[in-house]
């Protein structure tokens, strides 16, 4: 099958990203919904987290990207692998993401991961950066106690 072709950068205020993502079922999309969870904000291909479940299957994977087909073309690759631990959603995190963590049972989230994240260097522009205050404050309350974020960039000012 051909490799999806996407826009690198999408405008994550235009109104087809607004709209709220699907209810997530966590006993539906793991089959083994009682590992801890580690999800990364802004997956794209997925492929850190197709590793990842590879390599530990003893926790449970969820990436999160506001592109849909990177999430359809993820989900896909995920389910021909086999990984019953790993899956993928289509959501705008930076209005959305505490709808979907909402739907987590407590005590499962234990890491977040955001690489990378698009810096939007213009100061007019600085309102679509996803890493902001609310997503910080929406993890904090929704990481299991001792949960750990780790954010990388390659962008100085963002650090």
């Amino acid at each position: 099958m051909a490799r999806v072709r996407v826009h690198q950068h999408v405008n994550p205020l235009a109104p087809f990203y607004r709209q709220p993502p699907e209810p997530l079922d966590v006993e539906r999309i793991f089959a083994e919904p009682e590992k801890p969870l580690l999800i990364d904000i802004g997956c794209a291909r997925g492929r850190f987290l197709l590793r990842m479940a590879e390599a530990r299957p003893d926790w449970n994977y969820l990436g999160i990207e506001i592109r849909k087909p990177l999430v359809e073309e993820a989900n896909r690759i995920a389910e021909e692998a086999g990984l019953g631990n790993l899956a993928y959603v289509f959501c705008n995190a930076m209005l959305w993401l505490s709808h979907i963590l909402e739907s987590i049972p407590k005590g499962l989230l234990q890491m977040a991961t955001i690489q990378f994240p698009d810096p939007w260097f213009k100061k007019k522009h600085s309102k679509r950066r996803m890493v902001n205050p609310m997503m910080v404050a929406t993890l904090a309350e929704n990481l299991q106690t001792g949960g750990q974020v780790f954010i990388q960039t390659d962008i100085e000012f963002l650090a």
